[in-house]
């Protein structure tokens, strides 16, 4: 299935880290910030059905350089047509 699909894919065709690395990530294919696929929405924000969701790797090293970047950049290769994607953020 298409939710399937983007479950699986998604997380390997996509760099997730600080701007100012993502153009290294991307051009010398290094591993960004670990994407998971989760099975059910986080109690916390609004669950839509048919929607995917995802959770970021807050341990990562690149996670945590966060803290003194400029802001956070994504990029997403492959073909995932129709793709919305929203951001959310759960304080714990």
């Amino acid at each position: 299935t298409t939710v399937e699909f983007l479950r699986t894919h998604f997380p390997t065709q996509t760099k997730l880290g600080p701007v100012e690395k993502i153009r290294d990530l991307v051009n010398l294919h290094l591993p960004g910030v670990t994407l998971r696929s989760l099975s059910v929405a986080p109690r916390e924000i609004p669950y839509h059905a048919g929607y995917s969701y995802f959770e970021v790797d807050t341990t990562h090293d690149l996670w945590r350089q966060l803290n003194s970047s400029g802001g956070l950049a994504m990029h997403v290769s492959g073909e995932f047509p129709e793709l919305e994607l929203e951001f959310w953020a759960i304080r714990r």
